[in-house]
């Protein structure tokens, strides 16, 4: 009788012993993936400062030269209406040829 009651008593210190070593497991991995999150945060706050830091450079057009470029657009416009003119011509002239 006496060595069942010893068994009982080593079953439920091992019992208890798992249990302690599940909650134990449970908290490590919460800290682990606590540390995680945090390294990610930080990581994600050094990326948002280096672009802060080192912004991405962009050319600044001068009024002087955005004229420049609304000219060359009405000139390559004006362009392109005389060669549909001179397409409309030339076709035109191959339908006369052809009859």
């Amino acid at each position: 009788m006496k060595l069942l009651k010893g068994w009982r008593l080593v079953a439920l210190i091992g019992i208890v012993l798992l249990f302690a070593a599940r909650v134990y497991f449970a908290f490590e991995k919460q800290e682990n993936i606590e540390k995680q999150k945090n390294m990610i945060d930080e990581l994600s706050r050094q990326q948002l400062q280096d672009r802060i830091d080192n912004p991405p450079e962009f050319e600044i057009i001068s009024d002087s030269t955005m004229d420049n470029l609304e000219k060359q657009q009405a000139e390559l416009d004006s362009i392109g209406r005389e060669l549909e003119k001179n397409r409309k011509k030339f076709e035109e002239q191959m339908k006369k040829l052809n009859k």
